[in-house]
Protein backbone atom coordinates (compact mmCIF):
# COMPACT_ATOMS: atom_id res chain seq x y z
CA UNK A 1 0.00 0.00 0.00
CA UNK A 2 1.15 3.38 -0.70
CA UNK A 3 2.00 6.19 1.91
CA UNK A 4 -0.06 9.83 0.92
CA UNK A 5 2.34 11.88 -0.17
CA UNK A 6 2.22 15.50 1.05
CA UNK A 7 2.25 18.18 -2.11
CA UNK A 8 4.15 21.11 -2.14
CA UNK A 9 3.02 23.95 -4.70
CA UNK A 10 5.19 24.32 -7.80
CA UNK A 11 6.03 27.82 -9.57
CA UNK A 12 5.53 31.32 -8.49
CA UNK A 13 2.47 33.27 -6.88
CA UNK A 14 0.69 36.05 -8.92
CA UNK A 15 2.28 38.58 -6.31
CA UNK A 16 6.04 37.57 -6.83
CA UNK A 17 5.04 37.55 -10.86
CA UNK A 18 3.84 41.32 -10.64
CA UNK A 19 6.37 42.15 -8.21
CA UNK A 20 9.03 40.80 -10.60
CA UNK A 21 7.82 42.64 -13.42
CA UNK A 22 7.20 45.96 -11.39
CA UNK A 23 10.90 46.13 -10.64
CA UNK A 24 12.09 45.13 -14.42
CA UNK A 25 10.15 47.68 -15.78
CA UNK A 26 11.64 50.46 -13.32
CA UNK A 27 15.17 49.27 -13.83
CA UNK A 28 14.62 49.36 -18.34
CA UNK A 29 12.62 52.66 -17.41
CA UNK A 30 15.92 54.02 -15.67
CA UNK A 31 18.28 52.79 -18.06
CA UNK A 32 16.42 54.01 -20.94
CA UNK A 33 16.30 58.18 -19.37
CA UNK A 34 19.83 57.80 -18.87
CA UNK A 35 20.38 56.67 -22.18
CA UNK A 36 18.65 58.87 -23.88
CA UNK A 37 20.03 62.00 -22.16
CA UNK A 38 23.62 60.65 -22.83
CA UNK A 39 22.99 60.42 -26.57
CA UNK A 40 21.85 64.42 -26.85
CA UNK A 41 24.91 65.17 -24.86
CA UNK A 42 27.18 63.24 -26.85
CA UNK A 43 25.20 64.67 -30.11
CA UNK A 44 26.41 68.32 -28.75
CA UNK A 45 29.81 67.27 -27.53
CA UNK A 46 30.61 66.05 -31.19
CA UNK A 47 29.21 69.23 -33.06
CA UNK A 48 31.40 71.61 -30.55
CA UNK A 49 33.99 68.92 -31.32
CA UNK A 50 33.60 69.43 -35.46
CA UNK A 51 33.19 73.22 -35.41
CA UNK A 52 36.60 73.83 -32.73
CA UNK A 53 38.38 71.47 -35.44
CA UNK A 54 37.15 73.23 -38.17
CA UNK A 55 38.15 76.85 -36.67
CA UNK A 56 41.85 75.36 -35.71
CA UNK A 57 42.16 74.23 -38.98
CA UNK A 58 41.66 77.10 -40.41
CA UNK A 59 43.71 78.87 -37.61
CA UNK A 60 46.94 76.44 -38.66
CA UNK A 61 46.27 77.13 -42.74
CA UNK A 62 46.91 80.65 -42.20
CA UNK A 63 49.60 79.93 -39.55
CA UNK A 64 51.90 77.60 -42.37
CA UNK A 65 50.67 80.03 -44.76
CA UNK A 66 48.89 77.67 -47.33
CA UNK A 67 48.34 79.42 -50.29
CA UNK A 68 49.93 82.35 -48.98
CA UNK A 69 46.41 83.66 -47.49
CA UNK A 70 44.70 84.13 -44.58
CA UNK A 71 42.13 81.43 -43.79
CA UNK A 72 38.51 81.71 -42.16
CA UNK A 73 35.60 79.45 -41.84
CA UNK A 74 32.04 80.53 -42.55
CA UNK A 75 28.74 79.25 -41.36
CA UNK A 76 26.24 78.15 -43.92
CA UNK A 77 23.05 77.10 -44.67
CA UNK A 78 23.29 75.52 -47.89
CA UNK A 79 23.55 77.44 -50.50
CA UNK A 80 27.63 77.11 -50.13
CA UNK A 81 27.58 73.81 -49.36
CA UNK A 82 28.17 70.92 -51.84
CA UNK A 83 27.97 67.93 -49.69
CA UNK A 84 25.48 68.90 -47.03
CA UNK A 85 22.78 70.84 -46.59
CA UNK A 86 24.10 73.38 -43.57
CA UNK A 87 28.03 73.40 -42.79
CA UNK A 88 30.68 75.18 -41.57
CA UNK A 89 32.88 75.62 -44.37
CA UNK A 90 37.39 76.30 -44.02
CA UNK A 91 38.10 79.35 -46.92
CA UNK A 92 41.45 80.64 -48.07
CA UNK A 93 41.09 84.08 -48.18
CA UNK A 94 39.66 87.21 -46.77
CA UNK A 95 36.44 86.29 -47.28
CA UNK A 96 34.10 83.56 -47.95
CA UNK A 97 33.40 82.50 -51.53
CA UNK A 98 31.02 79.72 -52.40
CA UNK A 99 32.16 76.89 -53.99
CA UNK A 100 35.86 78.13 -54.76
CA UNK A 101 38.22 75.05 -55.14
CA UNK A 102 39.94 75.26 -51.29
CA UNK A 103 36.82 75.31 -49.48
CA UNK A 104 36.55 72.46 -46.86
CA UNK A 105 33.22 71.36 -45.56
CA UNK A 106 32.15 69.92 -42.25
CA UNK A 107 28.31 68.72 -41.36
CA UNK A 108 26.54 71.09 -39.28
CA UNK A 109 23.66 69.26 -37.71
CA UNK A 110 19.93 70.88 -37.83
CA UNK A 111 19.51 69.78 -34.21
CA UNK A 112 21.99 72.24 -32.69
CA UNK A 113 21.22 76.35 -33.36
CA UNK A 114 24.78 78.25 -34.31
CA UNK A 115 24.41 81.85 -33.33
CA UNK A 116 27.10 83.21 -35.91
CA UNK A 117 28.80 86.27 -35.10
CA UNK A 118 28.30 89.15 -37.96
CA UNK A 119 31.76 88.82 -39.86
CA UNK A 120 33.46 85.04 -40.69
CA UNK A 121 36.35 84.47 -38.26
CA UNK A 122 39.42 85.20 -40.48
CA UNK A 123 43.10 84.32 -38.91
CA UNK A 124 45.88 86.60 -40.59
CA UNK A 125 48.28 84.53 -42.90
CA UNK A 126 51.35 83.43 -40.70
CA UNK A 127 50.23 84.92 -37.44
CA UNK A 128 46.65 83.39 -36.69
CA UNK A 129 45.54 86.01 -35.20
CA UNK A 130 41.79 87.15 -35.67
CA UNK A 131 39.28 89.77 -34.82
CA UNK A 132 37.54 88.65 -31.33
CA UNK A 133 34.39 86.46 -31.61
CA UNK A 134 32.16 84.64 -29.88
CA UNK A 135 30.08 81.48 -31.54
CA UNK A 136 27.30 80.14 -29.27
CA UNK A 137 25.63 76.78 -29.97
CA UNK A 138 22.41 75.94 -28.25
CA UNK A 139 20.48 72.20 -28.55
CA UNK A 140 17.87 71.95 -25.55
CA UNK A 141 19.49 72.19 -22.01
CA UNK A 142 22.87 71.91 -24.17
CA UNK A 143 24.84 75.49 -24.72
CA UNK A 144 28.09 76.77 -25.27
CA UNK A 145 30.17 79.45 -26.43
CA UNK A 146 33.27 79.63 -28.38
CA UNK A 147 35.63 82.16 -27.79
CA UNK A 148 37.92 83.36 -30.46
CA UNK A 149 40.89 86.14 -29.01
CA UNK A 150 42.79 88.67 -30.99
CA UNK A 151 45.62 86.70 -30.59
CA UNK A 152 43.39 83.59 -32.62
CA UNK A 153 43.02 81.83 -29.54
CA UNK A 154 39.98 79.63 -29.93
CA UNK A 155 38.49 78.53 -26.30
CA UNK A 156 35.17 76.35 -25.85
CA UNK A 157 33.22 76.69 -22.51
Amino acid sequence: MRSPSTSTPEGFTLIEVVLALGLFATAVGLGLGFGLNDGTAGRFRSQESTLVGALRLARAEAMRNVGRAAHGVHYDLGAGCRTYRRCYVVFAGDRFVAGAGGNVEFEAVAAVQVAWPDQDPVFSQLEGTAAPAVIKLISGRHSTSININYEGRIDAR
